[in-house]
């Protein structure tokens, strides 16, 4: 394996939504469960890209303290379509990696249902229950470049 991407779906957020909605308590919970998922899978972001929303900055914040690690981040930037080809994916994950300031081994990307189900879709993870938040979907790339599927976490409702 040469790189790991690890795709998080934000936890629950207040309603009413926006962008500017925070994580309600229920949603802080199902981000520390992802960030311990993270930790007993030995899995350790060095690289860390949200999207814009402030959920999704949350949760990343959240995980990094159960893990029990920093991680240095990018500006927070849109994920992809529900459309989006491997290819296109592979293409997007790059692009931040190579935003780094050091060779990115493990980068972490919390965003939201829409890059999830293309990731469902892309890598035929198994379907994410629709209320399930902060699902966790790993893929590693290997030498030849080819992303694979690796271990998952369905979130919890």
């Amino acid at each position: 394996m040469t790189m790991r991407f690890v795709y998080i779906r934000h936890g629950k957020k207040a309603d009413p939504g926006g962008d500017g909605a925070p994580l309600t308590e229920k949603g802080r919970e199902q981000a520390r469960k992802a960030g311990e998922f993270l930790k007993a899978e030995r899995i350790e972001p060095d690289w860390l890209c949200t999207t814009p929303a402030k959920r999704t900055k949350e949760t990343a914040e959240i995980v990094l303290e159960a893990i029990g690690i920093q991680c240095p981040a990018r500006k927070p930037e849109p994920g992809w379509t529900i459309d989006a080809s491997i290819d296109e994916i592979g293409k997007r994950i790059a692009k931040w990696a190579s935003d780094a300031p050091h060779p990115v081994k493990t980068l972490l990307f919390v965003g939201h249902k829409v890059q999830q189900d293309a990731l469902v879709r892309a890598f035929g993870f198994s379907p994410i229950p629709k209320d399930n938040k902060a699902c966790v979907l790993v893929l590693e790339r290997d030498k030849a470049g080819v992303w694979r599927r690796g271990a998952w976490f369905a979130g919890t409702p």
